[in-house]
């Protein structure tokens, strides 16, 4: 005598128990790689903004301590750029400008100052200045005015 309970048949898969079919499993991997590559876009994106806040960050700091210096050690000290794509601090000696420190850049920034601005023992600036920082899509202005106070845009 047998029992309907003993034969255990499924109403969904019908007598087989089997677990996902190939077109299940196909389905999502399809989906699995879709948000996969929609992940690594949005990660490039980030990475590049966080390199161009580097850039800036960096230069912010060479103004920083362009400033600082001139008051501390009492010197002229003028802003400029390097040949190799930093910026390098240096100090009027004799009456001649030599270099005194350099700072690097991170790879991949590129950067333009539109003038040569000198820090003078007093905390102010002259001439007027702004950098033009730029890694991929990303621009920023970063500007100082004549009172050392400095000044980050955005540019479209």
């Amino acid at each position: 005598m047998t029992s309907i309970d003993s034969q255990r048949i499924s109403p969904v898969y019908g007598n087989s128990m089997a677990g996902i079919t190939f077109m299940e499993l196909l389905a999502v991997t399809a989906i699995l790689g879709i948000m996969l590559a929609m992940g690594i876009l949005g990660l490039r994106s980030f990475h590049l903004r966080a390199e161009a806040i580097n850039g800036v960050r960096c230069v912010t700091a060479a103004m920083q301590t362009a400033r600082y210096r001139a008051i501390g050690d009492n010197r002229r000290i003028r802003l400029v750029q390097g040949e190799r794509g930093g910026l390098e601090l240096e100090v009027l000696k004799n009456g001649e400008w030599c270099p005194e420190k350099r700072i690097p850049l991170p790879e991949g920034v590129e950067i333009k100052l539109n003038a040569r601005p000198v820090f003078y023992p007093e905390g102010h600036v002259v001439p007027l200045c702004s950098a033009y920082v730029t890694i991929g899509r990303y621009h920023r202005r970063v500007s100082i005015s004549q009172a050392g106070r400095i000044k980050v845009t955005s540019l479209p």
